[in-house]
């Protein structure tokens, strides 16, 4: 059966009866958006999708086990590596063409942080969320409410 060859971590979760598996997604693999920023490019989006499906069917087959398995899709934030190369070679007017389209694309007007991550994190990790699995949790300041 296939799901016993994939992934390798699964006995170590089976074996745990509290077992939470955190993908990281990002909003990007739920919605399209500004086509003009390379860190939109369909390879990263597409691998954001496949994050966000892989969540749900390990979650499907791992549900009667109780081995939780949800996906955090953050959205624009602040602090990352994401897109360096090409902020190092964007020119001053594309970063704010760029920045301009963010502050406005946001329901919430600003870029979120990554340590505003933490309790979300802490949540779909602990007891708390013991009857929470397969879900996608968007970190986007609104964006995919849209």
């Amino acid at each position: 059966m296939y799901r016993q060859h994939f992934p390798a971590a699964m006995p170590t979760l089976l074996a745990n009866p509290t077992a939470s598996v955190i993908n990281i997604g990002s909003f990007l693999g739920m919605v399209g958006v500004y086509p003009q920023f390379p860190v939109t490019a369909l390879p990263y989006s597409a691998s954001k999708a496949g994050a966000i499906g892989f969540t749900k069917q390990l979650a499907m087959e791992y549900a009667r086990e109780n081995v939780r398995v949800n996906c955090i899709a953050p959205g624009w934030h602040g602090g990352t590596a994401l897109g360096r190369e090409r902020r190092a070679s964007a020119t001053p007017q594309d970063l704010q063409r760029f920045e301009d389209y963010l502050l406005k694309s946001i329901p919430m007007g600003r870029r979120g942080e990554p340590e505003e991550l933490s309790g979300l994190i802490v949540y779909l990790a602990s007891d708390a969320s013991r009857y929470v699995t397969g879900q996608v949790f968007a970190h986007d300041g609104g964006v995919t409410a849209a």
